[in-house]
């Protein structure tokens, strides 16, 4: 019984034991190189929110997720990917986000030209939107 419950910690802690929840981004990137699909011009914003934190953050996240969606359907120009530091805080860790909501502009190359923090508005979007492509 022992052996089995050393067995079963070894492979929580080699991650055997959780859920899959879809491809990282490595492997999204690495399956794009190797041709395996087709590769898509990146979004021009992240929106990275939390679907589990305190009544305020969620609360935020959800108006900044809403806010997104109608930007999307008045803006053809407002192309956005969302990112849930809760499941991946890996890829919040890269970009250096320490609260959520957080809208990220992106160039065409994926650097990132821009973000708002937190308290995102209509008019932060537009502003980012009008910023361009330029350097």
């Amino acid at each position: 019984m022992r052996f089995l419950l050393f067995l079963l910690f070894l492979s929580l802690l080699c991650g055997r034991g959780k859920a899959e929840t879809g491809i990282s981004q490595k492997e999204e990137q690495g399956m794009a190189k190797e041709n395996i699909y087709p590769v898509q011009s990146p979004p021009r914003f992240l929106l990275y929110y939390a679907s589990v934190a305190c009544s305020c953050t969620m609360a935020r996240c959800q108006a900044a997720l809403a806010l997104c969606d109608s930007m999307r359907q008045t803006d053809s120009a407002f192309d956005y990917k969302t990112i849930d530091v809760y499941e991946d805080t890996l890829a919040a860790d890269s970009v250096a986000v320490w609260e959520v909501p957080v809208l990220i502009a992106l160039y065409a190359d994926g650097r990132e030209r821009g973000r708002v923090e937190w308290d995102i508005t209509a008019e932060d979007i537009h502003r980012l939107l009008q910023k361009g492509e330029t350097k």
